[in-house]
């Protein structure tokens, strides 16, 4: 991270770095055993913060609430940046980069985001995302298996009360379904990318001829981790793309992020 910051100050001499840690509420540790995610959150801004004062760069930091897109969004307003940098763990160990964080920041908040494990998100045609009605929030979800529709069932559990769930088995239905009903009346589209008859980018592929696949709000959720799959995805319209973590804590916590950005969209 340090290289890229002295990139920048390169570029513009004058430059103030803003450190947000978002403190999770548990972290499972690489032997699974769950240790104090605030405590750590405070020692990971205290050794940031001395290392920019190191290298004789401004900084200043704080915490943030355990969802990063949340503890974004609250910091935003007063410090205005001109950029997003994020720090992650490599590919495949990065909650944050199977929850998407990067792509879903640069859509949501419209500034340019990096991460430093792997190459900037460019995404300049933002479109126009409206703003959902008041009420549950409904949601489509597309999803063949059986075993993994009842998982995301337990994913979206403890938001049960504030959503209306529709689930069906492939992306022809899904299609359908859309066709029917129209656009205005579906808040998230829920996408597994491999099923039968019409997959997920096909899927993506039929709206975006059709109808405004931002307003849809279609997440893909999928056990895929290939590059050229989530590129795909995310060119035809996917505003996110999570990637099924074995970690059900994880994977439910990348969910519940998503239905919290879209309902307080």
């Amino acid at each position: 991270m340090t290289t890229r910051v002295r990139e920048l100050q390169s570029e513009a001499p004058d430059l103030h770095v803003h450190v947000l840690v978002p403190a999770p509420k548990w972290i499972s540790s690489i032997h699974g055993r769950q240790v104090d995610g605030a405590e750590r959150a405070k020692v990971q801004l205290s050794d940031a913060l001395e290392l920019f004062k190191q290298i004789g760069i401004s900084a200043t930091g704080e915490l943030g609430g355990h969802d990063p897109m949340k503890a974004t969004r609250l910091v935003i307003p007063h410090v205005h940046p001109d950029l997003i940098l994020v720090s992650t763990l490599p590919t495949g160990l990065s909650r944050w980069l199977m929850m998407d964080l990067p792509h879903r920041l640069a859509r949501r908040f419209r500034i340019p985001v990096e991460y430093v494990m792997g190459k900037p998100v460019n995404d300049d045609d933002w479109g126009t995302i409206p703003r959902r009605s008041p009420g549950p929030l409904r949601i489509l979800l597309v999803e063949d298996s059986v075993e993994e529709a009842k998982l995301m069932r337990f994913a979206l559990g403890e938001t049960e009360e504030r959503i209306d769930l529709t689930v069906v088995s492939n992306g022809a239905e899904a299609v359908e379904h859309v066709r029917a009903n129209g656009q205005d009346e579906i808040d998230l589209v829920l996408l597994d990318l491999k099923m039968p008859k019409v997959d997920g980018h096909e899927f993506l592929e039929i709206m975006a001829k059709e109808f405004n696949v931002d307003a849809l709000n279609v997440t893909v959720v999928t056990s895929s981790v290939s590059t050229e799959d989530q590129e795909r995805a995310h060119a035809l319209g996917a505003g996110a793309y999570v990637i099924k973590d074995p970690d059900i804590h994880s994977f439910k916590e990348a969910i519940q992020s998503v239905i919290d950005e879209v309902a307080e969209s």
